[in-house]
């Protein structure tokens, strides 16, 4: 717990390194991922408009989505990869990654059929989109089945369901030759890795949720998604992506072309991206700026890291006097938060537990 005094004495701290910020020249701006740039980004939009732009940032594959047809519910125009999307993106040379999502929510499992009638869904995509059989389609688990109760009880119900879905989605899956790749929670991906229902494993963001930071510092995950709704490329609500760190240990993540070896990001490049990186430790002190406007926020209020906010991923720009951070929160170049030096990790190599779930039966 951060004491009074403390507080009050990085109010001060933070708001002057803001002004000296502010009189540096230019210090907030979106720009694209510089020096150790991000390789992979997911999109919920067809992104042929921006393919050039996602190439000089350096991108090498894109993750796409995987659907029913139109629903309103669960899904919508643009969201599904068509084959014209795949075409251009695999002509450029970039490697695809693909997930299933379609209603993937919480009460999204109680359908004792869901994982045979998404499986059924996702061959039938694959196949059509030319992916190559031995290439893995992820199947989002998209809430943390741990209440925020606490409660074993309805976690374990909810684990079961999740269970129940990914042995139907692995029979039909791995039946027609493809493998079976989880995006969720830490505490479902080991779960899932335990009973050898799914072999590639991607992380959300969400770093909060239940068994998140033990799976990803027990180092057998393929994906972390680090950042989500980043307007890189549009300022667009409806075109902001989100970006994805790879495991240096392990080159293949899921990205596949349908000729030739996909691209790959050498364990050299991985380990840049997590040492240019760090994580927000819970109760950072921190000043933030305005998304539209560049102006710091309440400059003489404090704000803290709490849940939710605690553990996100930024780099570090510039260092002020008396240990005061500026970061960058969006994986841009300017400077659009101050934080105290002390409050972040060393890198992206051990993500810090912001909050303790019980361990439960399951």
């Amino acid at each position: 717990m951060i004491q009074r005094r403390e507080l009050l004495g990085s109010i001060a701290v933070l708001a002057a390194a803001a002004v000296s910020g502010i009189s540096a020249g230019p210090r907030w701006a979106w720009a694209a991922p510089t020096g150790a740039r991000i390789r992979v980004l997911d999109a919920d939009f067809d992104v042929r408009p921006f393919l050039g732009k996602m190439q000089e940032a350096g991108v090498i594959a894109i993750a796409r989505y995987y659907s029913r047809d139109l629903d309103p519910r669960c899904n919508y125009e643009g969201k599904m990869l068509t084959r014209a999307e795949a075409d251009a993106i695999l002509g450029r040379g970039l490697g695809l990654v693909t997930i299933f999502q379609y209603c993937n929510g919480a009460n999204g499992f109680d359908d004792p059929k869901k994982g045979e009638n998404d499986a059924g869904w996702a061959v039938q995509r694959a196949e059509h989109m030319g992916q190559p059989t031995g290439t893995p389609i992820y199947f989002g688990v998209d809430y943390n089945p741990m209440p925020d109760s606490g409660d074993c009880a309805m976690a374990n119900a909810a684990m079961a369901n999740i269970v129940r879905y990914f042995d139907q989605v692995r029979t039909k899956v791995t039946g027609g030759g493809w493998r079976v790749g989880i995006y969720g929670p830490g505490r479902v991906c080991a779960k899932l890795k335990e009973m050898h229902l799914a072999d590639y494993f991607w992380l959300s963001a969400s770093i909060g949720y239940w068994g998140h930071a033990d799976f990803y510092n027990y180092g057998q995950w393929h994906l972390f998604q680090n950042k989500t709704d980043l307007p890189l490329y549009s300022v667009k609500k409806s075109r902001r992506v989100d970006t994805n760190i790879t495991n240096p240990n392990i080159a293949d993540f899921g990205q596949w072309r349908r000729t030739g070896p996909p691209p790959l990001v050498d364990f050299s490049v991985a380990s840049t991206i997590l040492e240019a990186r760090r994580f927000i430790k819970v109760s950072t002190v921190y000043l933030e700026r305005d998304l539209q406007t560049g102006e710091i926020k309440n400059p003489h209020e404090l704000h803290t890291m709490l849940d939710g906010v605690g553990g996100r991923s930024c780099t570090v720009v510039k260092v002020f006097g008396k240990g005061v951070a500026g970061i960058n929160l969006r994986e841009g170049s300017g400077i659009d938060a101050y934080c105290r030096l002390d409050d972040l990790t060393a890198s992206l190599k051990t993500m810090p537990i912001i909050r303790e779930w019980p361990s439960c039966a399951t």
